[in-house]
């Protein structure tokens, strides 16, 4: 397939390497990654249509209850960090 596609003249590059999430001090394994991943997206998404909205609201109190069971993440997700700068 990759020899059909350069001979074609289409460029082909590598895929980029996935960033690795840690759960404790494994890895996460795929279904652990793609749920997390899943929620992010749902997530960031939630909290794009609440900012398109004319009532300023926390971004805590747009997200679906359906994130419950990443209490944790999400909070870690939406936390300010000690790395940040102001």
């Amino acid at each position: 397939m990759i020899r059909l596609a350069r001979s074609s003249g289409l460029d082909v590059y590598p895929a980029p390497l996935g960033r690795k999430i840690r759960v404790g001090r494994r890895f996460a394994r795929a279904g652990e990654t793609e749920e997390f991943l899943s929620a992010l997206v749902r997530a960031n998404h939630a909290i794009d249509v609440a900012s398109r909205g004319k009532v300023d609201v926390s971004c805590a109190s747009v997200l679906p209850k359906t994130l419950a069971t990443g209490q944790g993440r999400r909070n870690s997700c939406l936390a300010p960090t000690p790395q940040a700068r102001i």
